[in-house]
């Protein structure tokens, strides 16, 4: 692992070996820009079951800290499949957003938030369904 603290340009260069005595290499640049304050963020998921079963999840998002304003994406994932569905398209200015779970699993809902600097942060929950 590399640690870069300082502010600059750093070219990277890595050199492997195999058992065979083979090398290849490796060589990338990196930018280490200013620290912004860091952003934070401040999720709640309001979660209520529903009569016909499932769960409907009201979730309100909030940023604190980073660069001028926020933007918010909203994902949500079925714990045993590799597709992650959007309640938003992209990023949106919207801090609350409603999700309704009718199918039974495990869920994982992330909400991604997003600076004008482009500085990132996020907050995930996991919600099982009957």
């Amino acid at each position: 692992m590399i640690k870069l603290s300082k502010v600059g340009t750093y070219d990277i260069k890595s050199v492997m070996q195999d058992s065979n005595g083979l090398t290849s290499e490796l060589t990338w640049t990196v930018e280490v820009k200013e620290s912004p304050a860091d952003l934070k963020s401040d999720v709640h998921f309001y979660k209520t079951d529903l009569e016909s079963g499932g769960k409907r999840i009201l979730i309100d998002a909030h940023a604190a800290g980073g660069s001028g304003s926020y933007t918010y994406f909203y994902k949500y994932k079925l714990s045993d499949r590799n597709s992650r569905n959007t309640l938003s398209d992209g990023y949106v200015t919207d801090t609350e957003k409603t999700l309704v779970l009718k199918n039974p699993g495990e869920y994982t809902i992330r909400v991604e938030i997003r600076d004008s600097q482009r500085n990132e942060t996020s907050t995930s929950t996991s919600v099982t369904t009957a």
